[in-house]
């Protein structure tokens, strides 16, 4: 789906509806295309943050301790 809308910048109602069936998801007709922007703005937020370069000396904001 990335690749999808790397290439034509949006969405397609076949490859929503793909992803919806498979994943057990029922929408109606009417919320598609808003789902459809909301997806595509999504992978597109994901891969900006994937692409972000982090230097390896930068301390991370949480750590988290196990307890024993």
């Amino acid at each position: 789906m990335y690749g999808e809308v790397r290439d034509s910048g949006y969405l397609s109602r076949e490859s929503m509806r793909l992803f919806l069936d498979l994943s057990g998801t029922r929408v109606r007709e009417d919320q598609l295309g808003e789902l459809q922007v909301s997806l595509a703005r999504t992978l597109d937020n994901l891969k900006r943050i994937r692409d972000r370069n982090v230097p390896q000396s930068l301390e991370p904001a949480v750590i988290f301790r196990a307890r024993r």
